[in-house]
């Protein structure tokens, strides 16, 4: 199918610094960039001769050529080992290694000739969808510029590991007619974050969860990091917050990871209005939480934090008494940045659809501003 993995441990990889294209194509119902989806598929006529001769099809559709960066710069990139391959993730593999200037990194390889079937967005043979080496370029398009733009807002090395850049690797290869050529694969560059957890298995196993004051913690913190990088960075993990997306610290803070699936808005090219970021001025303070996500009990089933997946992860009380969730949100006011987060606007605070909240969520938004009614609840 392929040539023997050119990703095991110890292999040194040439890499070369690369200015990434503008996201393309539809993700997640979010139109980016103009390329027409009719065009994609080169490889839908001929499925047999793609799944049995991957290398030849992606010399033959190498990857997008961009401008040449500012400042060129080549490395090595001695892989150490794998951390998921792309049969885990079904698309990007994901492994560690050194590069010289840094000894632990984590490179995340867009390389389609590994890319899975399944995660095409259809039928491998219908024509209006992208082949895998297409699939690898918008992954790979999308995510660096999600990384850039979070750099650039600030976020970079606390609420998402540092961004070192994106790259190409020239990959040693030989054709059907053993010809010795190299084949462009393209990569990014990212600080590795020590003493961390994923979220996957805490989340799909009840026994293994922490106490409940931890995971609301990190729930907090989760809330935080989601609001900041929407607002500031204009980048949206969505649909959901997989546990995929979070690696929790020793401390209950959280990194946010994996956006290739995320909503960058800058580039969207087709605005509808559930895509349209509300920031109109630089210099807005970011909603705050509590406004963001109200009501954050009556409707945690639809909220992107709290889906099925985690379900297990809130406290079970909030399955029973919705009412509790909002309680919680509420008394993490004080521990929102006031920085960088605004204040709660009286018209929510004097909202009539309060009233029939529970008698300790309406005090606790009396605590916070909202007018005392002189009728009972």
């Amino acid at each position: 199918m392929a040539d023997d993995n050119p990703y095991s441990e110890g292999t040194v990889l040439k890499i070369h610094r690369h200015l990434p294209p503008e996201p393309f194509g539809a993700i997640n119902e979010v139109r980016y960039g103009t390329k027409d989806r009719r065009e994609w598929n080169a490889f839908c006529s001929n499925v047999d001769y793609w799944w049995n001769h991957r290398v030849e099809f992606a010399l033959a559709h190498p990857p997008i050529t961009t401008a040449k960066v500012k400042c060129p710069e080549s490395r090595t990139f001695t892989v150490t080992r794998t951390i998921q391959s792309s049969e885990d993730t079904d698309g990007a593999m994901v492994i560690e290694g050194a590069n010289g200037k840094r000894n632990e990194l984590i490179a995340k390889v867009y390389d389609g000739v590994y890319y899975s079937l399944d995660l095409l967005l259809g039928d491998p043979c219908d024509p209006r969808y992208p082949d895998v080496m297409t699939k690898a370029d918008m992954d790979y398009a999308l995510e660096s510029r999600a990384y850039e733009q979070i750099r650039i807002a600030g976020f970079a090395g606390s609420i998402v590991p540092n961004f070192y850049g994106a790259w190409t690797i020239s990959l040693p290869v030989k054709t059907e007619n053993n010809n010795a050529t190299t084949r462009p694969v393209r990569m990014i560059l990212l600080e590795k974050i020590h003493d961390a957890r994923t979220m996957k298995k805490d989340v799909l196993h009840y026994e293994l969860l922490p106490p409940e004051s931890t995971r609301t913690e990190v729930l907090r913190n989760l809330l935080v990091a989601y609001n900041l990088l929407w607002w500031y960075a204009e980048v949206e993990l969505q649909p959901i917050i997989g546990p995929g997306n979070v690696l929790i610290r020793k401390d209950n803070s959280v990194v946010l990871i994996n956006f290739n699936y995320a909503i960058v808005h800058p580039y969207i090219s087709v605005v509808e209005h559930w895509t349209d970021h509300p920031k109109k001025d630089p210099t807005d303070l970011c909603p705050h939480p509590v406004l963001l996500h109200w009501p954050f009990g009556a409707g945690f089933r639809s909220n992107a934090f709290l889906v099925s997946d985690w379900w297990q992860w809130i406290p079970q009380g909030w399955l029973n008494d919705p009412e509790q969730a909002a309680e919680w949100l509420l008394e993490s006011h004080s521990l929102f940045d006031s920085t960088r987060f605004g204040p709660l606007t009286e018209r929510f605070l004097d909202s009539p659809g309060h009233n029939n909240r529970s008698p300790k969520v309406l005090q606790l938004l009396e605590e916070l501003g909202r007018k005392a009614r002189s009728t009972g609840h």
